[in-house]
């Protein structure tokens, strides 16, 4: 009678734990599509920002592409050192906990690491391409057009 007890007792364990598993799953899901959004909200606002130096740019001469390069290695730089330093600062934290918590010590850094800063970077750069579309699309005569009206 005890070992069908213990048994059930494992089954509803092992069952809360998956039903915690894929509550974390969705939690995660759903805070990555809540950074994509405000990733591109930043993007979008910081191409407003510069729209009046990537014009300017375009009146000396630089094209459309070279503009695009400009915010790419802008928001890549700054995008990879906040990815560098979150996995980072995440794999010191988990060091942390399976010393303190665990009482062991686990391998070294994994992999999965360096894609997910790989991952950030280039979600981050396709956010920036799409959201300064239409500021790098634009021609320079509005710039001088709009200066002429002040």
């Amino acid at each position: 009678v005890s070992v069908i007890q213990v048994e059930e007792m494992v089954r509803k364990i092992v069952r809360m734990f998956d039903q915690m598993g894929a509550a974390v799953r969705l939690t995660a899901l759903l805070s990555l599509a809540t950074g994509i959004f405000v990733l591109f909200a930043i993007a979008r606002r910081q191409a407003e920002l510069r729209r009046r130096s990537a014009l300017l740019l375009k009146t000396v001469g630089a094209s459309s592409r070279e503009v695009l390069s400009i915010f790419l290695w802008e928001f890549g730089i700054l995008s990879f050192v906040a990815a560098f330093f979150g996995v980072g600062f995440s794999f010191v934290i988990a060091r942390i906990l399976a010393l303190v918590v665990f009482d062991r010590a686990d391998g070294g850094i994994s992999l999965s690491g360096l894609a997910v800063i790989g991952g950030i970077v280039a979600i981050s750069l396709l956010s920036v391409t799409i959201a300064s579309f239409r500021t790098i699309r634009e021609k320079p005569w509005r710039l001088l057009q709009a200066e002429g009206e002040r």
